[in-house]
């Protein structure tokens, strides 16, 4: 009998330009390209992925998913977030939020004009499960469904609260995902 020990090992993707966007309504689509290498196998792999779904003329947030399959069907896998929007770029939504329930404290940082990353999507103490959400105009922002580490996120009685200066004072949302439950998460800026 003949065993082969395979290490596993996962094609890392490298995104040709940035991995955030943000364009104005109505201008042309980035061009998203992408390669893969398993450093591990000294191998390279295509890097598979679909842009066509990225609407230039609708505000949002739009997430290409790209992935790779290395030899022994390890995959490795990345998204590109693109956010169409007209917000102005002064504006910027970035700051500590605290969850009132729990305590926990998700950072917001602005990654391209009008796309921000929340980095406790749960307000959790300890957790660090990353979201999106993106601004499209003075008063509104969308917290799309997505991917995330703990699987495919869906957020419901979404609300994002905006002072007379247009600061963002608080955010909140329910997650249907298994495991969190179904309570209204607020958080408040600090």
């Amino acid at each position: 009998t003949v065993s082969q020990v395979v290490t596993a090992s996962y094609p890392t993707i490298t995104v040709s330009g940035s991995q955030y966007y943000s364009i104005k309504v109505g201008d042309p689509v980035p061009n998203v390209e992408a390669t893969a290498y398993d450093s591990i196998i000294g191998e390279s792999y295509p890097a598979d992925l679909d842009a066509s779904g990225i609407d230039n003329q609708t505000p949002g947030l739009y997430i290409v998913p790209i992935k790779s399959v290395n030899r022994y069907g390890y995959i490795g896998s990345m998204n590109v977030y693109i956010a169409v929007t007209n917000v102005d770029e002064s504006i910027d939504l970035a700051g500590t939020y605290e969850r009132a329930a729990t305590g926990g404290e998700a950072n917001v940082d602005e990654r391209a004009n009008g796309l921000y990353e929340i980095d406790n999507i749960g307000g959790n103490a300890g957790a660090a499960t990353h979201a999106f959400f993106v601004q499209i105009d003075d008063s509104t922002c969308i917290l799309p469904d997505q991917p995330t580490i703990d699987g495919d996120m869906v957020f419901t009685d979404q609300r994002f609260v905006f002072d007379a200066a247009g600061v963002l004072v608080s955010y909140e949302y329910k997650i249907v995902l298994s495991g969190y439950g179904t309570a209204l998460r607020v958080f408040e800026r600090q």
